[in-house]
């Protein structure tokens, strides 16, 4: 699948149920960080037994937390991963949980996400009567934050390796997708777009 269709699916996801747009976000984050680990051990992550698609390959969880472990990931970083991966995980696994709506009412430590992502992003039009969609974009927005974390891994690796400018080129391609993409879209353009400005500037890019 080509940068392009993987913009228009996550996208597309957005106006979707909670639970398919949870998941779909999961899966970008997971085959990115497969893609980020993949690149600093220099293999193929494809066809890798550890990072790969077989049966024996390491979980979404542990491959997190070994970006986490990683030098110059931030202590916010972390915790912004640390909340992907607990609303995530709950809508992958509880059956209850398929709206922000039932996870808000069902699981206790609920509160403390939704506080993060309002801190994170205060842009958004929190006051929207419309939970679902104001959650699934915070989400959306986390996903896209987070894929700029590994992306600023992969530049600096890229760099120390002295071979940054097919990877840089490739990835800026990407964002510059990602962007215009959003720019079509109805949903809060406008906040959105300062939303992202507000944290490729934050991450350098």
């Amino acid at each position: 699948m080509n940068d392009k269709s993987k913009i228009d699916k996550l996208l597309e996801s957005l106006k979707k149920e909670s639970r398919y747009c949870i998941i779909e976000c999961a899966v970008f984050m997971e085959e990115k960080a497969s893609d980020t680990l993949g690149s600093i051990l220099e293999i193929d992550w494809k066809k890798s037994e550890s990072l790969g698609y077989g049966s024996a390959s390491l979980g979404f969880d542990n491959k997190i937390k070994l970006i986490q472990d990683l030098k110059g990931v931030t202590k916010q970083d972390k915790t912004k991963f640390q909340s992907f991966m607990a609303i995530r995980n709950k809508f992958a696994h509880i059956a209850e949980i398929d709206s922000f709506s039932n996870y808000f009412k069902l699981i206790p430590s609920s509160k403390s996400r939704k506080n993060d992502l309002k801190n994170w992003f205060p842009d958004i039009k929190w006051d929207s009567d419309d939970i679902e969609g104001v959650f699934k974009f915070a989400y959306f927005i986390l996903t896209f934050d987070l894929f700029l974390v590994l992306y600023k891994i992969d530049m600096k690796h890229s760099i120390e390796k002295g071979k940054d400018l097919g990877r840089k080129e490739a990835q800026e391609t990407f964002i510059k997708n990602v962007r215009a993409r959003l720019r079509e879209t109805k949903e809060g353009s406008q906040i959105l777009e300062e939303t992202i400005e507000k944290i490729i500037n934050k991450n350098g890019s």
